[in-house]
């Protein structure tokens, strides 16, 4: 609970209407353009669209201690509870609170420490934590 209070006191850039003013990181919403730099835990996720040398800590997901760098080009999307290391950039927002990775991850670990979960193991995907609810309906399935 103490990291979602931090969290919700938290400001970051925006550019809203061409102008970048700082909202309180639970005001944003999808569509956003955050302006990131170093030391910024990302609040939401999101696509990298412009930047400068940008190198990311993953670790709070994965587990991979080495720092990814992120391009427009090379792995652009930008998760939720991860930092920025290096560089700075401008990323517009696909998925906020409960949608987003860290959102999903909350309600897991929350969803745990609760009742047990009560879904019947053949329901769908979807269905499951919120887990496709970010996702644009057109994504194509993956290929194996």
């Amino acid at each position: 609970k103490q990291w979602y209070q931090r969290r919700v006191r938290a400001t970051i850039a925006v550019i809203r209407s061409g102008d970048s003013v700082k909202i309180f990181t639970k005001d944003i919403v999808v569509g956003d353009i955050l302006q990131l730099g170093y030391g910024d835990i990302l609040p939401a996720d999101g696509i990298y669209l412009t930047g400068n040398d940008l190198s990311i800590d993953e670790s709070t997901l994965t587990g991979e201690t080495d720092h990814i760098k992120k391009s427009v080009a090379k792995d652009p999307m930008l998760l939720s509870g991860t930092s920025v290391m290096e560089g700075s950039c401008k990323m517009i927002v696909t998925a906020v609170g409960p949608n987003s990775q860290a959102g999903i991850i909350v309600q897991l670990i929350e969803g745990q420490d609760g009742e047990e979960d009560e879904s019947d193991d053949e329901s769908e995907p979807e269905e499951e934590a919120g887990v496709y609810k970010s996702l644009p309906q057109n994504v194509p399935e993956p290929k194996e």
